[in-house]
Order: C-alpha cells, then sequence, then structure tokens
C-alpha cells in the first residue's frame, strides 16, 4: 500500500474570507484583530468562535449565529481536487489529512463536505490533538499514531508546514490551490497529473 498526506486549505479547500468580512463589517464588529487573537487557540481546541463572538464582540446569540454561518462560507471544497483524491483512494492510495483547523470548520467540513471528508483513512485536526503546524510536534503526533506514512509524499501551502514536515521525514511538497485560481483547469490537472506520476514512482 502506498500513503499521501494532506493539508486542507488552500489545498483541498478553497478558501475565501471576504465574504466573513463582510458580514462582520455590518454589525461594526473589530472581528479581525478577535479572531487574529484567538486563531491559534481556537485550532488548538481552546476555544469556539461562537463562544469567543459572544464574549468579546459583545455579539447576541443569534448575531453569533450569523457570523459562524458566514465563517463556514469562507471555505469549499474544491472538487477537482475532491476528484483527484478520490482517484488516489480508488488505486489503492491510504489518505491522510493533516490540517489546522478550528472546530466550528471542522464539524461544517464533515457534515458538508462529506465527499472529500470521507474519502481520509486518517484525519489529524490540529483542534483534536492540541497542536498546530508548523509545531514539530503535530507532526510527530501524527507519526507516533501512524508510522506507515513515514516518508510519504505531503501538500501544504504553507512553507513554514513544509519546512517543519520536511524535517519529519516527509516528501514535502509546496502546492497552493491560490495559485490556479485565474487559470484554466487544465492547468491544475497537468499539475496534478505530474504529482500522481511522481506518487506512483514513489519518489
Amino acid at each position: 500500500m502506498q500513503f499521501v498526506a494532506f493539508d486542507l486549505g488552500n489545498v483541498l479547500v478553497d478558501v475565501d474570507f471576504e465574504p466573513f468580512w463582510k458580514v462582520a463589517d455590518e454589525f461594526h464588529h473589530d472581528t479581525r484583530s478577535v479572531i487574529d487573537f484567538y486563531e491559534k487557540a481556537e485550532m488548538s481546541g481552546l476555544v469556539d468562535y461562537h463562544d469567543v463572538f459572544i464574549k468579546e464582540l459583545n455579539a447576541t446569540y443569534e448575531e453569533a449565529n450569523y457570523l459562524i454561518d458566514a465563517w463556514n462560507q469562507t471555505i469549499t471544497v474544491n472538487d477537482q481536487m475532491c476528484n483527484f483524491v478520490r482517484c488516489l483512494k480508488h488505486e489503492g492510495f491510504k489518505i491522510a489529512f493533516l490540517s489546522n483547523i478550528g472546530s466550528t470548520h471542522k464539524i461544517f467540513l464533515r457534515a458538508r463536505g462529506r465527499p472529500l471528508m470521507d474519502l481520509a483513512d486518517i484525519q489529524h485536526m490540529s483542534c483534536e490533538v492540541g497542536v498546530v503546524k508548523p509545531s514539530i510536534l503535530y507532526y510527530q503526533s501524527f507519526l507516533m499514531q501512524h508510522d506507515d506514512f513515514a516518508g510519504c509524499m505531503y501538500l501544504d501551502d504553507r512553507p513554514e508546514n513544509i519546512i517543519a514536515a520536511s524535517k519529519c521525514k516527509f516528501d514535502s511538497i509546496k502546492f497552493e490551490l491560490d495559485s490556479f485560481k485565474d487559470k484554466p483547469p487544465s492547468v491544475l490537472k497537468k499539475e496534478l497529473i505530474k504529482i500522481r506520476e511522481r506518487l506512483l514512482r514513489g519518489c
């Protein structure tokens, strides 16, 4: 069996925060500074954004719900990437998702992004393991539980994550959906063919 690991945001899932900021601005809340301050804690599973919005923004329960709905609209499963992962799965690859993700997006993706999420044999989510990338401990905790993934290819969009993963002997590749947004689908298709060929070669 062969193995491959993926980040989620900007790798398998398109991310666009602008719709959320527009909703937040409607309430005249300083949401950006609150998100920045609590981002790492939320991705570590220490806080929940719904509670944070009520406490820090003085939002009502209904306003917090509205903000959470808008927050969830910032992520969309990329169909082309989902099909790519599905093809690898059918070819016998064991799939892992290694993501810095908060509980809100995690719940949303597992409910609304099941065509993608169900393809993962392992979901190593920062909010569940209590540590975020690029911490070496994040990757070590994954490999301690799943040592069969040692040395596997790993796709991530953040340079600091690529460096940390490489230190843990992953075959790390920088890949970001943003770089394909203004290009025809054929360009991404060609890149995915290259990645698949490299996977099949095992190098």
